[in-house]
């Protein structure tokens, strides 16, 4: 079986010893560039240049047009209307930048008989005197989304080997076979391992490998009153530290902490400090706001009770005290209510009864 040929996106066309047949130069430029291409295995035979070069060969306008690109790239657009042709679509501005060359669509409109409208089918560029085919927008985004999709399936299963699980410690990314010994010397009892306590000594290391004794067992298998004492510790001393209060900032290597320890405790009391001002001031506000109903109703019992006395006051007068000698009957009979009227009867002759308000003095 004939082997497939790659995909046009995947070839290139290199034949720098072409140039000297093209120009005495012998480089690329804006007069041979487009014969170059057309011994590229992407130039189609039955395209409008092809045919272009058929039209003019052995005639006067020969030399003119494989001379000058510009006037062969003018007779393509006045003389096929349709069809598919080549041209170039950028020319490089310095040393270095490339040559665009475009494959292009023609149609026609039927009714004008004129180019309706030019598509893009392909697009290919030069790195020196090297042509390659420029890869669609659908394949870079395959490309890349198959490359992430790769690697994220990759870390996915590199985490499962990682995950680790023990009561002590519960899930951690610390493998079984973590070095206890040396994590803690490396990090001067900064390691999240805990402490050196479970560790042995060097001597007692060294002596056990000597003798072909086993191991200790794994800190993170089995509970630790070292490490579980130094947990409390820890939490007795940072439990008031949150990392939302005080953000890392920089680059991995190099973070530094956004604000200092005291800077965030100030901030955290100050915060403290208006949260119960806050409270005390709503608390207030809801107290005044339920006083004036009370006030109103134990005025009214109280307006009410002293218009009640006014009224009983005045009704009911108060007795009279005894008149004495030196007063008058009339004087002490005034502030008493006047008794109802009685009937008297008049005096018939001096040997009557007299009235009771008759004075009882000598008569002269």
């Amino acid at each position: 079986m004939a082997p497939q040929p790659a995909p046009e996106d995947e070839q290139f066309f290199d034949r720098p010893d072409l140039l000297p047949t093209l120009s005495a130069a012998g480089t690329l430029n804006s007069n041979t560039i487009l014969w170059y291409f057309y011994n590229s295995p992407w130039f189609d035979q039955g395209s409008n240049n092809n045919s272009l070069l058929r039209q003019v060969g052995g005639t006067p306008q020969q030399e003119l047009i494989f001379n000058n690109r510009l006037a062969f790239e003018e007779r393509l657009r006045t003389d096929y209307p349709y069809g598919t042709q080549y041209v170039v679509a950028y020319e490089p501005k310095g040393d270095g930048e490339p040559w665009v060359i475009q494959r292009q669509e023609k149609s026609v409109d039927e009714n004008t008989g004129k180019t309706a409208k030019t598509e893009v089918t392909a697009t290919y560029y030069t790195q020196g005197t090297r042509i390659v085919m420029a890869k669609s927008l659908l394949d870079v985004l395959q490309t890349r989304m198959l490359s992430v999709s790769t690697q994220l399936q990759e870390l996915m299963e590199l985490s499962k080997g990682l995950s680790h699980f023990s009561p002590a410690t519960g899930h951690t990314y610390v493998p079984p076979s973590f070095d206890l010994a040396k994590a803690n010397s490396a990090s001067r009892g900064g390691s999240r391992a805990g402490s050196r306590g479970g560790s042995p000594a060097p001597e007692q290391s060294q002596s056990q490998t000597q003798t072909g004794a086993q191991p200790t067992a794994d800190p993170f298998e089995t509970f630790s009153d070292a490490f579980f004492l130094r947990s409390l510790d820890r939490t007795e001393a940072y439990f008031e530290e949150y990392v939302d209060e005080n953000p890392l900032q920089g680059e991995p290597g190099s973070f530094v902490l956004t604000h200092s320890w005291r800077n965030t405790v100030t901030r955290r009391e100050e915060e403290k400090k208006r949260t119960e001002q806050a409270a005390a001031q709503q608390a207030a506000a809801a107290q005044a706001a339920t006083q004036p109903t009370q006030l109103s109703i134990s005025t009214t019992g109280a307006v009410s009770q002293t218009q009640s006395g006014l009224q009983s006051s005045t009704s009911t007068p108060k007795p009279a005290t005894p008149a004495t000698e030196s007063f008058s009957r009339k004087a002490s009979v005034a502030s008493q209510p006047k008794p109802g009227k009685e009937k008297r009867r008049k005096s018939k002759g001096p040997g009557s009864f007299a009235s009771p308000v008759t004075p009882t003095g000598p008569q002269i």
